[in-house]
């Protein structure tokens, strides 16, 4: 392998600028480029078998791996240091207090296509593949022992001498794996995995879900799988017979990680994934089971268009927000009213009764002034985010229309005051 690492001496805390923690076992050091001795940002640092976080170098190629409480001084750990253009360093290092000096070799790998217009596809291969109902995995013709495989930015190379990796991570959960066996390349991937929703994975390229709405499609350089709005959550393309692109969106608890053209980003739950952030589009016509996966030859976005009208559609989006912060404001206020008449209720000591009247007064006025804007405030504000992972925050729409419909007392008022936080959550995301 041409990459080599140098050991430096620590002065007291500090070597070269790079700041050695003083607790707890770490590795850091410095990465840069062997030729021109520059230092490499945004390069993927881990210890191999989840032995600590993974880190990325900052502009000055500086990282530091905090390692596992398991994990002694002085103890070997395997280093692996990944970024796409150079080849991928692995080197078995003891653990302690050492910088060390890594140098990555550039290389000049044939660059990938973008996986929306596979055009690269194996002699002979069809343009279209009429594939019959799934019985078993997909097979790809591949013809090649050593493949490339590029998720996002991060690049790494599979051999049978070196037949498996974890190509995307998340502490110590490995969210995409990629393996040979027999000479073939799978893959295993956590797509979805959230405590009291149920669970998606690929498992050797077989789609295993809690979910039945969520559809699996592939040919013979293609694997895509997409969730119940028809989002391509997964994309797996042979570029070429041994080089692959892998993207997708991982919603593992509270997090969702989006590995897509622009590398691999993190997002909470209640944050938007829009387009911008995940460029991918659909390859295949869905339900599978009436299109056999024949090729989607639309150029439609893979989410449905929202409708071309609306109150608010003709408003620029300073002057539709300013109308999203007033409605917000208003029913802040009206829920702020609500709460004070409870409270003097209870300290007068009022019946039950009497504080139910005031809740459902409170809902027959929300749902008469207010409930109608709000939704098309919401309806606005998705056709203009134009998301791809639901929000978590979005189920208060529907918890807003339950309540009114089966609760004795009508919309809560905590539900009112989640609406008025994501109306104003949502104009700030709009307006960065």
């Amino acid at each position: 392998m041409n990459a080599s690492v140098l050991f430096l001496l620590i002065a007291p805390l500090i070597v070269h600028g790079l700041p050695v923690p003083a607790d707890g076992t770490t590795l850091s050091g410095v990465v840069m480029d062997a030729k021109t001795r520059a230092p490499i940002a945004q390069a993927e640092v881990t210890a191999v078998g989840g032995r600590a976080n993974p880190d990325v170098t900052d502009s000055k190629g500086k990282f530091v791996l905090r390692l596992a409480a398991t994990v002694k001084p002085g103890e070997t750990v395997e280093l692996r240091v990944r970024k796409i253009g150079y080849t991928t360093y692995d080197e078995k290092i003891a653990a302690g207090e050492l910088a060390l000096l890594i140098e990555l070799q550039p290389v000049n790998p044939p660059v990938p296509e973008h996986p929306n217009a596979p055009t690269n596809r194996p002699s002979g291969a069809s343009t279209t593949v009429a594939t019959p109902p799934m019985t078993t995995g997909p097979m790809f013709s591949e013809t090649s022992d050593k493949f490339s495989i590029v998720a996002g930015q991060i690049s790494t190379f599979l051999t049978p001498s070196f037949p498996t990796s974890c190509l995307v991570g998340l502490g110590n959960t490995c969210l995409v794996r990629g393996t040979l066996v027999a000479s073939k390349f799978v893959v295993d991937a956590t797509l979805y995995a959230a405590p009291g929703k149920g669970n998606v994975e690929v498992i050797k390229n077989e789609l295993h879900k809690d979910m039945p709405e969520w559809d699996r499609c592939y040919d013979d350089t293609a694997l895509e799988i997409v969730d119940e709005n028809l989002v391509p959550v997964f994309h797996m393309v042979y570029t070429t017979p041994h080089d692959i692109v892998i993207y997708g969106i991982f919603h593992v608890g509270n997090v969702v990680a989006v590995l897509s053209p622009h590398g691999l980003d993190f997002h909470a739950v209640t944050e938007v994934v829009s387009l911008e952030d995940y460029p991918v589009t659909r390859l295949f016509k869905y339900p599978s089971q009436t299109y056999h996966c024949t090729r989607n030859n639309s150029t439609s976005s893979a989410v449905p268009k929202s409708e071309t009208s609306g109150p608010y559609r003709r408003l620029e989006s300073s002057q539709f927000c300013a109308e999203v912060v007033s409605e917000a404001a208003k029913i802040t206020g009206m829920a702020d009213d609500c709460f004070t008449r409870l409270v003097a209720s209870s300290n007068n000591k009022e019946p039950v009764a009497a504080q139910n009247r005031i809740r459902k007064d409170f809902s027959d006025e929300f749902m008469k002034c207010c409930s109608q804007s709000v939704r098309d405030m919401h309806k606005e504000l998705l056709f203009r985010l134009k998301p791809l992972v639901e929000s978590q925050d979005e189920s208060v729409f529907r918890e807003m229309d339950n309540e009114n419909r089966y609760d004795p007392t009508g919309v809560v008022l905590t539900t009112v005051e989640r609406i008025a936080v994501y109306l104003r959550t949502s104009c700030d995301q709009l307006s960065k």
